[in-house]
């Protein structure tokens, strides 16, 4: 009996091994509850046969394509219009004979949501968190967590699949992707899918694809090479990898490993926060305004999208150690970190940022109050890119004169410039010396003038430029000022 037991199963293998190489497959990105981008040409892919015909077929579109030398095929739906009604996505093997469905597909608007820890933290840890989770009853709204994998070389797959938002999904999501999303749906009523690829205590670097940093003389060197491996390692002793710590301080290693297998899903946009690991020293936190343009750009044309890309700017946090006479020219590393993704976000097409200084938590990296990062970050995408009439930024400081001993700046986004509470404070003057002193501040209408009775000639002008300054400048909307300085030096 066993002998023609083994017969039978010998016999079977070469067809079960024919089922397998020939069934159709999507990409994981392709699972129940996907949302798929309205508006846009969607590209669709996945797995077959080398060779195999195959049809795709979703609302009332059907789009053939073959299956190339590696087994992998790709088509594209006609762009579509936002759609709550759940439908299915279809791909069928011709000559396999075979199908792979996809059930309860939303069209809508999708948004990467990427970063470092404060991207990464969930909405379970933070403000009110088991509240927030009890009310995240909102179906039209779907999460996608990749995998945290760091790679020597771009992937093709990821793991990971779509989860309907429910107070049983809700709390193991990113918060500020969440909020922002939430804040997205409740105001133009459609879909929002929500794709979570953010690790801890990880580099912008690490997220850059090889093919962008090799096109950057730059940034090119540091190819191959582990960035600062000591201060990369995750503090986080939860964090679970595929690979070793040493690959998560590698340029390009969360790129090939996260982002790599997104590609080309079609996106509304992406929001980023990221950056305390980049302000460890001097020479990076400075850099940090040329790399994330590089990033993002190599982004861009790997998605084949020139979608928009919003930052969260480092909030307050650490010692605030004030003593701005102290020594000349004095460097805070978080502050140029900060003035680097401000100068970036005003270099980068169709970005914007936000501010978040007045929120954060001087004791604790991970500020609780994500749901007004979140809020901050949806007023971007509302204003800019979804076209509403409303603020969605803090005063913009653009210009400083010398009237005598008065330095006046000039501010956009400035309707109703005030100080938060009591007196305007955050400013230090300085003269050629770069001793900076505390200053006196006061408003007159769009602009503000500083002064300090120690510097009877200045030359220079920082506002909370300091890791947990003491600022309160403000607009009309409540949205505090970026820290700056004058000049940049």
């Amino acid at each position: 009996m066993k002998h023609h037991r083994a017969v039978l199963v010998a016999l079977l293998l070469p067809s079960l091994a024919t089922i397998q190489a020939t069934e159709v497959k999507f990409a994981a990105i392709f699972s129940d509850h996907v949302v798929l981008q309205r508006e846009k040409p969607v590209p669709v892919w996945g797995w077959a046969e080398p060779g195999e015909n195959i049809t795709v077929q979703f609302g009332g579109q059907k789009k053939t394509t073959i299956a190339d030398a590696n087994g992998r095929w790709m088509t594209k739906l006609d762009p579509m219009e936002a759609s709550p009604e759940p439908q299915e996505l279809v791909a069928h093997a011709q000559t396999a004979g075979n199908t792979s469905t996809i059930s309860d597909v939303l069209v809508g608007d999708v948004w990467l949501c990427s970063g470092q820890s404060n991207m990464n933290v969930p909405v379970k840890n933070a403000d009110n968190g088991d509240a927030e989770i009890a009310a995240a009853d909102h179906p039209q709204i779907r999460f996608f967590v990749v995998p945290e994998v760091a790679k020597a070389k771009p992937q093709s797959q990821s793991g990971g699949d779509w989860q309907v938002c429910s107070p049983g999904t809700s709390g193991r999501f990113s918060a500020v992707g969440y909020f922002f999303g939430r804040e997205l749906h409740a105001t133009l009523h459609i879909p929002i899918g929500l794709i979570q690829a953010s690790v801890g205590s990880t580099a912008a670097e690490a997220w850059t694809s090889e093919t962008a940093l090799n096109s950057s003389a730059e940034f090119k060197p540091l190819i191959g090479k582990p960035i600062e491996p000591n201060k990369a390692k995750s503090r986080n002793a939860g964090d679970q990898w595929a690979q070793s710590e040493a690959d998560k301080g590698t340029p390009a290693s969360l790129y090939n490993g996260m982002i790599a297998p997104l590609l080309p899903y079609a996106l509304r946009g992406a929001i980023w926060y990221q950056g305390e690991n980049n302000a460890n020293d001097a020479i990076r936190a400075e850099a940090y305004r040329r790399l994330l343009p590089v990033m993002v750009s190599g982004w861009r044309r790997d998605f084949d999208q020139e979608f928009p890309f919003y930052i969260v700017q480092l909030a307050n946090f650490g010692r605030r150690g004030d003593s701005p006479a102290s020594d000349p020219w004095r460097v805070s590393l978080w502050s140029v970190l900060r003035e680097s993704q401000m100068l970036a976000a005003a270099a980068l097409s169709k970005s914007g940022l936000a501010v978040t200084i007045d929120i954060g938590d001087p004791k604790q990296i991970h500020p609780k109050n994500k749901q007004e990062v979140g809020r901050r970050l949806a007023l971007i995408a509302l204003g800019k890119e979804y076209g509403q009439r409303l603020e969605y930024s803090g005063p913009v400081c653009t210009t400083m004169r010398i009237e005598g001993g008065t330095v006046v700046l000039a501010f956009t986004h400035a309707a109703g410039l005030a100080a938060k509470e009591g007196a305007l404070t955050g400013f230090v003057v300085a003269g050629e010396d770069g001793r900076f002193q505390s200053a006196q501040a006061r408003i007159e209408g769009t602009t503000v003038r500083v002064s300090s009775p120690a510097v009877d000639k200045p030359a220079a002008v920082r506002y909370a430029w300091a890791n947990d300054p003491e600022c309160n400048l403000v607009n009309g909307a409540g949205l505090p000022a970026s820290p700056f300085r004058f000049p940049v030096k």
